[in-house]
């Protein structure tokens, strides 16, 4: 049943799939309210996907904890966490959860939309948290990767082949681009890839890692 406070909302509703991914460490029992009642998430591991989570309310998602009221009789306490807004525009989005530094439990969200029409198998989508631009050669392939953006590359690539792949960080207009990484990317049909690149830490300007997130989904 939806609670009042949903049924009497004038912000638009939306109804999506998420999945979610974690940046750094296993996230386990998130909440969140979907059709007026208290959810639990799905277990959110590091570097892999998570199962899909039917969501339906507000476009802005709060994540929480609950702790227990010092009267039992009233509401558990909710201890927000961390909180995305999505764009509503698309049917299935994933979520990456990274950690803030310096709190106990605080994340970062970051949506990209993930229904297979927008991102379908044998792409790759390049998602940059770093700082600044990067430059990426794929093949014959050539894109600059916007700072906070997501890029996706659809060559003419051919299953199961190798391609050189090199990385440029850009951290300033006009200086000399700094090598990031140089070796080979495999391709195949039934993949899409998500590749997510940061900045080291502590580490000079420009030098970033990255992980690549698989997901198989048959190719039309």
């Amino acid at each position: 049943m939806l609670s009042a406070s949903l049924l009497f909302s004038d912000e638009p509703m939306i109804q999506v799939s998420l999945g979610a991914v974690s940046l750094d460490d296993e996230i386990k029992d998130l909440k969140v309210v979907s059709s007026g009642q208290v959810k639990v998430m799905n277990t959110v591991y590091p570097n892999t996907r998570n199962g899909v989570f039917s969501y339906r309310g507000t476009k802005k998602l709060t994540f929480f904890r609950e702790k227990p009221a010092v009267d039992p009789d009233q509401e558990p306490i909710r201890i927000p966490v961390a909180a995305v807004e999505l764009d509503g525009k698309h049917s299935r989005y994933l979520l990456f959860f990274a950690k803030k530094s310096g709190d106990a439990e605080a994340y970062s969200v970051f949506s990209i939309p993930d229904s297979a029409s927008h991102f379908p198998a044998g792409s790759y989508r390049f998602l940059n948290l770093a700082p600044y631009k990067v430059a990426i050669r794929i093949g014959d392939e050539k894109k600059i990767l916007a700072e906070k953006k997501i890029t996706d590359i659809k060559g003419n690539f051919e299953h199961g082949q190798y391609y050189e792949t090199v990385m440029l960080s850009l951290p300033n207009d006009g200086e000399k681009p700094i090598p990031a990484y140089s070796g080979r990317i495999h391709f195949n049909k039934d993949l899409r890839v998500i590749m997510v690149i940061y900045p080291k830490e502590d580490a000079r300007a420009g030098k970033i890692r990255f992980v690549s997130i698989l997901d198989r989904v048959a190719s039309q």
